[in-house]
């Protein structure tokens, strides 16, 4: 199998919760401590630079790519273009940056 390597990345989440124990990478018994165990221990997050919290309302194009059905079989990624589907939520969260 053929991967492209991204480099450097960051990660955002509105969950203040789980961006501050990512970012101590503290791992403990609850269900919380279990998602964080999970997300450390999988490939390629040795290369995430920054655990960064962002508000729901900045976060449109996360939640919708959230909600698109991923096919596990295929990798899908859009590299100096936004997929259609996306347009809106990007215009929704650049007005936020402003």
């Amino acid at each position: 199998m053929n991967e492209q390597q991204m480099g450097p990345f960051e990660v955002e989440s509105d969950c203040l919760t789980l961006v501050n124990t990512l970012r101590q990478q503290r791992v403990d018994l609850t269900e919380l401590g279990a998602v964080c165990e999970a997300i450390l221990q999988a490939e390629g997050v040795e290369d995430c630079y920054a655990w960064k919290h962002t508000h729901r309302e900045a976060n449109t194009v996360a939640h919708t790519l959230a909600h698109v059905q991923v096919d596990l079989n295929h990798c899908n990624s859009w590299i100096g273009i936004s997929p259609s589907f996306l347009l809106n939520d990007l215009y929704l969260d650049s007005s936020h940056l402003a």
